[in-house]
């Protein structure tokens, strides 16, 4: 990202320049015009989960170059209950997406020793459909 140092326009990308100086043929690597600075990326520290980290408005440095800056704050008690809501959404999410992994390989496994005349395996196959029926869930 790019910042107009005359404006200070921000934040501007390489299309917003392209975007803004149509009659111009730049070079390759993009090199933008004069008013415009590359922002150096800059690591943020913040307790995910406590705290969220907003970018800011980028500083010219003591170096001369322009630095990302970042906003850290508390989270309030809604955003943090939203947030543990989410991510708790996302594990049941991901342990139901590997449960049901789980159970078509070993679905698959039963299959093939059924057809092979496994008697087990037909019992489990029934076992494994009256408990997904009990559970209201479609198998597809």
């Amino acid at each position: 990202m790019y910042i107009n140092t005359k404006t200070l326009d921000w934040p501007v990308s390489e299309g917003d320049i392209r975007a803004a100086h149509p009659n111009v043929s730049f070079p390759t690597p993009f090199v933008p015009p004069e008013e415009y600075a590359y922002v150096f990326p800059a690591p943020v520290a913040f307790e995910p989960g406590k705290q969220v980290a907003v970018e800011a408005r980028p500083e010219l440095t003591e170096k001369g170059h322009w630095e990302q800056r970042w906003s850290v704050r508390d989270l309030t008690e809604e955003e943090a209950t939203q947030l543990a809501a989410i991510a708790t959404q996302q594990q049941n999410a991901a342990t139901l997406a590997k449960i049901k992994a789980l159970e078509a390989q070993q679905t698959e496994r039963l299959v093939r020793e059924a057809v092979l005349g496994g008697e087990y395996a037909l019992e489990k196959l029934a076992q494994i459909e009256a408990e997904i029926q009990a559970l209201g869930v479609r198998s597809e």
